[in-house]
């Protein structure tokens, strides 16, 4: 995976580079807590049930607001939704960290979390175009994808318990 000069000229770009980095940075947090939270339930409960519920939780606002979700970014005012989100995001996060002996509490924050991602992601997508050329776009994708799987990859192996 050699640099491209397409991806050093990106780089550059200020806002393209914070886009990014926000990406990596919340694939890593999103990733530790959700394998930490694995392997609370795990502890918790001794039961790989509890485990793929906890998974499920996490997956289900996908299948079912993927779609539905996008439509919605793209129609509400892009920068109030983001901020909205993570606001949203960060109280579940800390309802996450004083709720740990309470599984049914965490697969319902996990689930709203997960809720508010489909939401925040499409619009953060939608945000690319606004930051680099339409001729940087494919370029522009492709290093997103990679912050966002060096982020998972970070998140839940070197960051996770």
């Amino acid at each position: 995976m050699a640099v491209q000069p397409e991806d050093v000229r990106l780089l550059a770009n200020h806002g393209f580079r914070r886009l990014l980095e926000s990406r990596a940075v919340g694939q890593i947090g999103q990733n530790a807590l959700l394998y930490t939270l694995l392997i609370l339930i795990v502890n918790e409960t001794g039961s790989s049930i509890h485990s793929a519920l906890l998974v499920t939780a996490f997956i289900l606002p996908s299948i079912l607001l993927g779609l539905p979700a996008g439509g919605l970014a793209d129609v509400l005012p892009r920068r109030p939704l983001l901020v909205l989100g993570y606001i949203v995001r960060m109280v579940l996060v800390i309802g996450m960290i004083f709720y740990t002996d309470d599984v049914w509490t965490i697969y319902l924050l996990v689930l709203v979390f997960s809720t508010m991602g489909q939401i925040t992601g499409p619009a953060e997508s939608a945000a690319l175009p606004v930051l680099v050329r339409r001729d940087q776009l494919a370029a522009g994708n492709s290093l997103v994808v990679r912050s966002v799987m060096v982020g998972q990859g970070v998140g839940a192996v070197v960051l996770g318990p």
